[in-house]
C-alpha cells in the first residue's frame, strides 16, 4: 500500500491564511471625524453645544479632547475624548451645562498648550492618571494636543 496524502481541510468559514491582508479596525481619531457637527447632551440637558473639533495627542495621535461649540455664535471649549459617548448624529458627556460652560476656551483650529490642557483637566476634575499623567513630562508652553 502506498502512503497516503494529508487531507486538506476545506472549510470555506475557516480563518484566512495569515498572510491574507485583513482590512484594519477605524483608528479612533478617524471614527471621531464623523462626529463633527453632532448634537451634545449632557446630565440633565439637551443640546448643550456642537462636536467642533477633535484634537489629538501632539506626540502619539491618539484622541485626548472633543471641542464643543457651545452656542451657534458662542465659544468653544474640550471636553475628554475618553467621555463622548457617540450616538446618532448625537453625542453624550457626563457633564451638567454649568460644568461645561464655566470651561476654560479653546480655539478648534490652534494647538492646545500643556498650559490649558492642565486647565481643563483642573476644571472637570480629571485627577492626576490618565492625560494629567500623560502631560506630566511635559512643560507648560509645549505643545499637547492639535487639531486632528
Amino acid at each position: 500500500m502506498g502512503e497516503r496524502e494529508p487531507v486538506v481541510n476545506q472549510d470555506p468559514v475557516a480563518e484566512p491564511a495569515a498572510d491574507a491582508a485583513a482590512p484594519a479596525p477605524p483608528q479612533p481619531a478617524s471614527a471621531a471625524a464623523g462626529w463633527l457637527g453632532f448634537k451634545v447632551d449632557g446630565i440633565e440637558f439637551k443640546g448643550g453645544g456642537r462636536i467642533d473639533g477633535l484634537f489629538v495627542d501632539a506626540e502619539s495621535g491618539e484622541p485626548s479632547w472633543i471641542a464643543i461649540r457651545l452656542s451657534r455664535f458662542g465659544r468653544r471649549t474640550a471636553v475628554p475624548f475618553a467621555w463622548v459617548a457617540p450616538g446618532i448624529g448625537r453625542a453624550w458627556i457626563p457633564c451638567d451645562r454649568p460644568t461645561l460652560k464655566a470651561a476654560p476656551s479653546v480655539d478648534p483650529s490652534s494647538t492646545l498648550k500643556v498650559e490649558t490642557e492642565r486647565a481643563l483637566i483642573g476644571h472637570f476634575s480629571l485627577g492626576d492618571d490618565g492625560r494629567a499623567a500623560e502631560l506630566s513630562s511635559r512643560e507648560d508652553a509645549d505643545p499637547g494636543s492639535v487639531p486632528a
